[in-house]
């Protein structure tokens, strides 16, 4: 079974107004719950982005930002593009920051996100 839901991640629900003054009727958009393997990633992919923002690598944390949020959209698009940075040379898993420790929670939380990823590709596919 999917853990990613066609629709967008928001249910529409719809309230007309009483009586005929002519109003148009209102919408209220109430979030989803993510599943709970999204819910993992997309906060993996949080703290990942923050990690490299906070080391300087200003490019990788934009693209993972942009990754979490259509995760947190329940998109399976950003799980591929996730899997994709992996691809060719000089792709996310060579990257390596200056600093040691950073660096080593760098390793860590980029396989824990790929390991996540994998998972949910799987279940997916």
């Amino acid at each position: 079974m999917s853990c990613f839901h066609p629709t967008s991640p928001t249910e529409t629900l719809r309230w007309r107004s009483a009586g005929w003054s002519g109003r148009r009727a209102g919408f209220i958009s109430l979030p989803m719950t993510l599943h709970p393997q999204i819910a993992a990633f997309a906060a993996q992919l949080d703290d990942l982005s923050r990690l490299l923002r906070a080391q300087g690598a200003r490019p990788w944390a934009d693209r993972i930002d942009l990754i979490q949020r259509a995760v947190a959209d329940s998109n399976y698009a950003g799980v591929t593009r996730f899997l994709e940075m992996f691809e060719g040379e000089a792709g996310f898993a060579d990257l390596t920051l200056s600093d040691e420790a950073a660096d080593a929670a760098l390793s860590e939380c980029r396989a824990a996100a790929l390991a996540m990823a994998q998972r949910l590709a799987r279940e997916e596919g």
